[in-house]
């Protein structure tokens, strides 16, 4: 069995599934480049065949009709179906070129027949190991790009003729000989997709969420370590081992859960703590954990006393400085900082000699290596201690094809000393697509 398309493709170009269906080879070898109808209408089987389509769907059935062709051509044929795209926003965006180039001049092909072509020249393949669409790639924008900059009339005649030969010569592959705009133009498309630098638009505003929403209670200051130590709600199945009832802050339920759950571990410990809320009716705790005074926002009265605080997760930036014995080290800065009077300078800087070499947001973009070694990074997470980055043109879900253990993809993290190492720098992309490259900082 193989693939058959309906309504031939040479004389609909209509690679869509509506149009597909499975057929045994010998009975495609019959049909050839006809329609159903055409091929088999004035048959015996015909009968039989109409049985069996009555299963498919109505967009199916409709194409084994006497007049199916004739209905195709009737709603303009290949050419206009795949040169005018009647969705609203294509409608707007051939309305506005119109404003400045000839009418005339200005199509709009819909996604289909993009698809179907960049699947046809195997320009899938470019940035994946399959010929499909490979949406965690920025850079398919820029091939659909040039599929629709090589789409024109000319184009889709050329396809149509080598689509007609092909099923002429009864080869299993429907376009055998696809034409390619000029010669090497797959090669071509490759070398440019290399050498593109996706450029984001980095997040520079100090716009954003200040803190986290629950407030968090202060129940003293650790002089010791210096910390803060605050009080917080959390559901009971958040207590899964013996160590976690130490945080408890009421005794006595603290030391009910300890007897009710004593020489117990795993599941049978998990089990004992349910049990206890069930017979208790004690849904949440109140416990007290430990805290970095910069991972918290602290909130004061008009005295001037500390009275509650929230976490301070959102992040604004990171610097990047450089120490007067050589090493780089990093300060954050919290949207709530940048909020709250931050500047940048002496106040900040980590040592009276210090340099800053840089200062990075969400969205920058940094070099490491050079020559055929360089990648172009982009920031994607700032956290205290470390930065997390992504080649430029990754996307998607990062986080979650991070922890895909099937995904390839992994954050490239590093702490900002160990960014001396790799010869990072910030690099830019221009209004014209060019990368700024400073070169290595030391």
């Amino acid at each position: 069995v193989e693939i058959e398309h309906l309504l031939p493709f040479s004389q609909s170009l209509d690679d869509s599934a509506t149009n597909k269906t499975i057929s045994h080879r010998a009975c495609n070898r019959v049909k050839a480049n006809r329609t159903p109808y055409d091929a088999f209408g004035h048959t015996a089987e015909w009968p039989a065949i109409l049985e069996r389509v009555r299963a498919l769907p109505g967009s199916k059935r409709a194409r084994f009709a006497p007049d199916a062709m004739a209905r195709f051509e009737k709603d303009g044929g290949f050419l206009a179906r795949h040169l005018n795209d009647t969705r609203y926003l294509s409608c707007r965006a051939r309305d506005y070129l119109s404003g400045v180039c000839d009418p005339n001049r200005v199509w709009v092909t819909p996604g289909r027949l993009t698809a179907m072509l960049r699947r046809k020249c195997g320009l899938n393949q470019i940035l994946s190991d399959h010929n499909f669409k490979n949406r965690v790639d920025h850079r398919h924008h820029a091939i659909d790009a040039v599929v629709i900059g090589v789409t024109d009339r000319s184009m889709l005649n050329r396809i149509s003729s080598a689509a007609a030969r092909a099923e002429d010569q009864d080869h299993d592959r429907l376009v055998d000989d696809m034409p390619e705009p000029w010669a090497g133009f797959r090669d071509d498309v490759a070398r440019t997709m290399q050498r593109i630098v996706v450029s984001h638009r980095p997040d520079h505003g100090t716009n954003g969420a200040l803190h986290n929403e629950t407030a968090l209670g202060l129940a003293g200051w650790d002089d010791e370590k210096g910390r803060w130590w605050v009080v917080t709600r959390k559901p009971l199945s958040a207590f899964t081992k013996a160590k976690d009832l130490a945080r408890i802050r009421d005794p006595q339920i603290r030391a009910d859960l300890e007897v009710a759950t004593e020489g117990l571990t795993g599941k049978a410990f998990e089990q004992a703590v349910a049990e206890y809320g069930a017979r208790t009716g004690v849904r949440r705790l109140r416990v007290v954990e430990p805290m970095a005074p910069d991972a918290l926002v602290v909130i004061r009265d008009r005295d001037g006393k500390p009275y509650k605080a929230y976490k301070g997760d959102s992040n604004h930036c990171i610097e990047v400085w450089r120490l007067p014995d050589g090493k780089w080290t990093g300060r954050l800065v919290t949207t709530f900082e940048a909020n709250n009077g931050w500047r940048s300078g002496n106040d900040t800087r980590p040592h009276p000699a210090a340099r800053r070499l840089m200062r990075l947001h969400k969205d920058d973009l940094i070099a490491i290596g050079e020559g055929d070694d360089r990648r172009i990074m982009r920031v994607v997470k700032i956290a205290k201690s470390q930065i997390y980055f992504a080649d430029h043109m990754e996307g998607g879900n990062l986080k979650a094809r991070n922890e895909d253990k099937d995904d390839p993809f992994k954050y490239f993290t590093k702490s900002p000393g160990a960014l001396r190492k790799v010869g990072a720098r910030p690099v830019w992309v221009d209004e014209t697509g060019r990368l700024l490259d400073p070169g290595p900082l030391e």
